[in-house]
């Protein structure tokens, strides 16, 4: 069962229940694949999201990151494997889910709401 105090939400892969969540490390990867900032990333999912023109490479890219701590070797295809089995709504409230529920970012506006959110450290890191 997913913990939704640790931002995990229960989905069925390949068979098995799997943990979808975003972490640390799993953030850093996504920074790693777009080459930008999360804040960046999350900002402009959120944006497009509300607006309706959210991408697909966009949310298939945030699944696979919310894929890493329960699958490690997960890939982008995994992911599309996984998107396609959600269906086109379930994806969008499962990522949003996995978003909101990740303790990164500001409660108030909410990383899968109208606005990106701000990072609760409120600085950003240049390690």
């Amino acid at each position: 069962m997913a913990n939704k105090k640790r931002g995990q939400v229960s989905v069925s892969f390949k068979g098995k229940p799997l943990k979808l969540s975003l972490s640390f490390n799993s953030f850093c990867e996504l920074e790693d694949h777009y080459g930008q900032n999360i804040t960046d990333i999350v900002a402009k999912y959120a944006a497009d999201s509300a607006n309706k023109t959210a991408s697909l490479k966009d949310a298939r890219a945030l699944l696979w990151a919310s894929m890493l701590e329960g699958y490690p070797d997960a890939s982008l295809k995994d992911a599309g494997v996984l998107a396609e089995k959600l269906g086109h709504e379930k994806l969008g409230d499962t990522v949003a889910d996995v978003l909101n529920n990740c303790g990164l970012f500001d409660a108030k506006s909410g990383a899968g709401g109208t606005s990106a959110g701000k990072l609760q450290t409120g600085q950003s890191s240049t390690a």
